[in-house]
């Protein structure tokens, strides 16, 4: 039957049995199928009509029947694509590992503005990477430099001409705002001035005796085992932010030690 100049095709019960691409397929339209072993079944396709294939065994599953694989040539004989377990292709190269290179091996490579080059590396396989400048000459192009970041921005690590890192001190100066006066009355035998003291910052000590007293930072202190002797009326500034206990002991008993320790 002719229809506006198209022919459409029909069965012995005048049902149309084609039908145009992308429209809803008719009754009794024509099909390509396949058979399942048993029955016909209808190739099926996506919106497309790209067609929908489905392999005899699911992913990660041994394979079953006669499966199409992806594949590859060695040159005489065809030779499926090997993954692993994941599904990525294994590769492998034509040459070993710290081996000449060996027939036509796909180098990584890099492009020098005109022409491929092969990435190179050591003999260990660690890639050996060339400034955009030389060593002691401005930065040319851009260079990727070491830096740092002061908590906000990112900041290039400087050095002198030497290539020597320059390093700034950033440590505050401990101040001290606290202090605690006590007297330690003398003594012919060892005398605890201080106790350790983790937040003391300094500490001085005044002899207000006319005898001499050995002072010594750690303990038990004696005319043999001290780290200072002060005279009387003397005076005298813990050194080097020690810490720890300090001990005296006198020549004579007579007056007493005048202690300051300052802490944070």
């Amino acid at each position: 039957m002719l229809s506006n100049t198209q022919a459409i095709l029909f069965d012995t019960a005048d049902n149309a049995i084609a039908g145009v691409p992308g429209s809803t397929a008719p009754g009794a339209a024509i099909q390509v199928g396949g058979s399942d072993g048993t029955n016909l079944q209808a190739i099926h396709t996506d919106t497309s009509g790209r067609q929908i294939v489905v392999g005899g065994a699911a992913t990660g599953a041994a394979p079953v029947g006669n499966p199409v694989y992806t594949a590859g040539f060695d040159g005489t004989n065809v030779q499926p694509i090997h993954t692993d377990t994941s599904g990525h292709p294994t590769v492998v190269g034509p040459g070993a590992t710290g081996a000449v290179p060996i027939g036509n091996p796909v180098y990584n490579a890099g492009f020098d503005g005109t022409n491929l080059q092969a990435l190179r590396t050591d003999t260990s396989g660690r890639q050996v990477s060339v400034g955009g400048a030389a060593a002691g000459t401005a930065p040319a192009g851009n260079p990727v430099l070491s830096a740092g970041w002061d908590g906000t921005n990112v900041q290039t690590l400087r050095t002198d001409v030497n290539g020597h890192l320059l390093v700034t001190a950033t440590t505050a100066l401990l101040t001290s705002s606290t202090d605690a006066v006590t007297s330690v009355a003398s003594s012919a035998t060892n005398v605890q001035l201080l106790a350790s003291n983790a937040n003391r910052l300094g500490a001085t000590v005044f002899n207000d005796s006319t005898q001499n007293v050995f002072v010594k930072c750690g303990t038990t202190a004696s005319a043999t085992s001290y780290t200072v002797r002060i005279s009387a009326h003397g005076y005298w500034e813990v050194p080097f932010n020690w810490t720890g206990e300090i001990d005296a002991i006198w020549a004579n008993a007579n007056g007493s030690a005048r202690i300051t320790e300052f802490t944070a």
